[in-house]
């Protein structure tokens, strides 16, 4: 099979005497692939036919299939909050033949330290009856993305109270996820050094990141005190 409308050919007569000749119609033709071969309907022509008993012997074409081949990709992408699916490539396809799609591909959300395998099957377009199909499972790798917490530095008055940092931030996060940030400085007294935030993240879908932390810091200055003697 090679997409195209293919003929037989090759037929030849004998027992012409002298120098009669002839010509042969009604080769086998056939496109596709079939489990019967396409058979002869042989007819010969020539100006001293009419001098000679003709007995046909019919031939056949026989066209097999081709290979196609689908091979799945072994992909790397990173953790985007969304389902991923591998990728593939097809090779052996004859004429205006198609692959839409096939089933079995690799597909995940989440990082996970072994890849995701295809397990490729059921390959779907036109034309695919005149194949014989391979399949070569790929993977899918998901990496993690990269999220960063960054801390504030801010400064405030003694108050006689514990005071806490805040203002802490993240950035990187895909899709939907959302993450609880703890681990903010905390003090009493004015100290010369500040008090440096020791910050954490939490949340579901964490596992999916590799987390880089920038922390902030509370500094505590000194309050006014005011000593006025009497008159």
């Amino acid at each position: 099979y090679n997409g195209s409308l293919q003929t037989n050919s090759g037929a030849s007569y004998s027992g012409q005497q002298g120098g009669d000749s002839f010509t042969i119609t009604g080769y086998a033709t056939g496109t596709d692939y079939s489990p019967t071969s396409y058979a002869d309907n042989l007819s010969v022509s020539g100006s001293a036919l009419n001098n000679y008993d003709v007995t046909y012997q019919n031939g056949s074409l026989s066209i097999g299939k081709a290979s196609l081949s689908i091979t799945g990709h072994n992909t790397t992408t990173t953790y985007n909050g969304s389902l991923q699916s591998n990728t593939y490539t097809v090779d052996g396809l004859k004429g205006s033949d198609a692959v839409t799609g096939v089933d079995g591909l690799a597909s995940g959300t989440d990082y996970r330290a072994v890849a995701y395998a295809d397990n490729l099957s059921n390959v779907q377009g036109t034309g695919l009856s005149n194949y014989t199909v391979t399949y070569q499972n790929g993977s899918l790798s998901i990496g993690k993305a990269s999220l960063v917490v960054t801390g504030a530095n801010n400064a405030v008055t003694y108050n006689g109270s514990l005071q806490s940092n805040s203002g802490a931030s993240y950035s990187g996060q895909k899709g939907s996820d959302s993450f609880t940030i703890t681990g903010y400085a905390t003090g009493t007294d004015y100290s010369p050094t500040s008090y440096a935030d020791n910050l954490s993240v939490s949340g579901t879908s964490l596992s999916n990141y590799d987390v880089t932390y920038q922390n902030g810091s509370l500094s505590i200055g000194k309050a006014s005190l005011s000593i006025t003697g009497r008159n």
